[in-house]
């Protein structure tokens, strides 16, 4: 394993309480088992948490009917999914994430717009622009709703924690 991507995975799973490396035993087979099953799947966390991001980036800047003001949105969008994309695999490389952010759509914001037209319908008509509109609006919900709950769950955890001691 890299040694940027398992120090990154490794601080998760350690702040997270799944692994304690206080306890770890590196001549363990089970021990190594259990530290690559679990720091894999928090790959796959991170790598689904800037799929979702980048998703509905792309979503709020499909509802743009300007052409301009589109393109504005989608180079804002792209940004901050690039640099999202750094903060939660810090270990993956900017040729790796520039060829994972052209897979599956046109290379630019015209290509992309086209592809959408295509598939959705022209974003210029008002019953899909209103039916993008409260896509955005039910991701945007379940976002909210999903970043309570791992608010509420690390608040348990802490409040455990604290009464243990």
């Amino acid at each position: 394993m890299e040694a940027g991507r398992w120090k990154s995975l490794a601080v998760a799973a350690q702040a997270s309480g799944r692994l304690d490396f206080c306890k770890a035993d590196s001549n363990d087979l089970k021990w190594l088992i259990k530290e690559k099953l679990i720091l894999d799947e928090i790959e796959r966390e991170r790598i689904t948490d800037v799929y979702r991001t980048g998703c509905l980036l792309h979503a709020s800047a499909a509802g743009a009917s300007n052409k301009e003001i589109y393109e504005h949105h989608f180079k804002q969008a792209d940004k901050r999914f690039k640099r999202i994309t750094e903060i939660l695999l810090p270990y993956v490389s900017k040729s790796q994430q520039i060829a994972g952010s052209k897979a599956g759509i046109g290379e630019t914001p015209e290509e992309m717009r086209e592809n959408w037209a295509k598939v959705f319908g022209n974003p210029d008509d008002p019953e899909v622009a209103a039916r993008i509109k409260a896509t955005i609006e039910e991701l945007s919900k379940r976002s909210q709703v999903k970043q309570s709950e791992k608010t509420e769950s690390s608040r348990i955890k802490v409040r455990t924690k604290v009464k243990r001691k």
